[in-house]
């Protein structure tokens, strides 16, 4: 194909951007593991009074935060279980798609190796992320007993389907490169 390749600036950014995201989701993995103290967000029943709280205020809290002091490392990586594996999805993810800009220099992205490339994202991000979010539903359950009995509490967890979302999205663009590089290969054997 005749189409130019990316120029060298514009192809810097992008790896620096991707190589960017993929060291930033290890942070939240990281500083959960690396927290002196866990900060576990409990529900409360209404009507629950809280030390320091004038109950005149018209203050009415359906969500309180138990504090875990000297949490050991099998609670700390339960709590920081969906982050890590969160992290593990995006490093993942990031670096296929950072083999896909870098073909970029080539000139023509619509190769059957970078629709194979998003295929394999689509699917990490689909099944990883729907594991890291049900993950993160298992953590703050099992965080959630850590709250002591006289505390009139209950574990809020929910599943995000965000990741099949991103993961149909990625699948129909690695479609759109597939359907692209057996149009480049009909058109050179025209030629």
């Amino acid at each position: 194909m005749t189409d130019k390749p990316m120029s060298p600036r514009g192809q810097w950014f992008f790896e620096r951007l991707i190589v960017l995201a993929g060291v930033m989701s290890l942070v939240p993995a990281l500083s959960a593991l690396l927290m002196p103290e866990l900060r576990v967000p409990v529900g409360v029943a209404v009507g629950t009074r809280f030390v320091g709280v004038n109950p005149r205020s018209g203050f009415a809290a359906d969500t309180a935060t138990y504090t875990l002091n000297d949490p050991s490392l099998l609670e700390r990586l339960t709590y920081a279980a969906d982050e890590i594996l969160t992290a593990i999805v995006v490093i993942v993810v990031t670096r296929l798609l950072f083999l896909v800009v870098r073909s970029l220099r080539e000139g023509d992205p619509f190769t059957p190796k970078n629709a194979e490339r998003l295929r394999w994202s689509a699917i990490v991000a689909g099944f990883g992320g729907m594991a890291a979010s049900a993950t993160g539903m298992w953590s703050q359950t099992q965080m959630g007993d850590k709250v002591p009995d006289s505390l009139p509490s209950a574990t809020n967890t929910s599943l995000s389907f965000t990741p099949i979302f991103v993961g149909l999205l990625l699948l129909m663009i690695a479609e759109v490169f597939r359907r692209g590089a057996l149009m480049g290969e009909e058109l050179e054997g025209v030629v």
